[in-house]
């Protein structure tokens, strides 16, 4: 990916006022492009043709995909999504980027339901996050990160 491009994010919530209020600061104080949507299966169409610098989504979520997802993945989208995403079903070989090793952040009041310690590149963090503060971790991992390595 070019470092000119504008770092982009897949923010999925099915509460519309979470996800307004997190990407309005996300929008207003940093320089990113996001796509918001509220369903796992929105996310898995964009997952199989899109790069992401940063998932970001809420864990619970239904999944409407009964062939693929277990009883308790259904009512756990967000779950089921980071398991989909961390099995490399989704690199790309042509694009050259590996979507298993995106960065995603977790919301959710219920993160004590899943077991997530085995998950890299996974931060979990309550729901009850503040906009300014999910701004500054998503700044911390987009932008000072990168300026670290340099």
């Amino acid at each position: 990916m070019p470092s000119e491009q504008k770092k982009k994010i897949l923010f999925i919530d099915d509460e519309p006022l979470y996800a307004k209020n997190y990407t309005f600061a996300l929008e207003h104080f940093l320089d990113i492009e996001f796509d918001l949507y509220s369903t796992v299966e929105s996310a898995i169409y964009l997952l199989q043709t899109n790069y992401y610098d940063l998932i970001i989504t809420d864990l619970m979520m239904r999944v409407e995909i009964p062939l693929e997802a277990t009883f308790k993945d259904r009512f756990y989208g967000g779950a089921f999504l980071i398991k989909k995403i961390r099995s490399g079903v989704w690199d790309s070989k042509d694009n050259n980027f590996a979507l298993s090793k995106t960065p995603i952040i977790l919301l959710s009041n219920a993160c004590h339901e899943i077991d997530f310690e085995q998950i890299e590149r996974l931060m979990v963090f309550e729901k009850n996050l503040r906009p300014s503060q999910l701004t500054e971790i998503v700044r911390s991992i987009l932008f000072e990160e990168k300026s670290s390595v340099e």
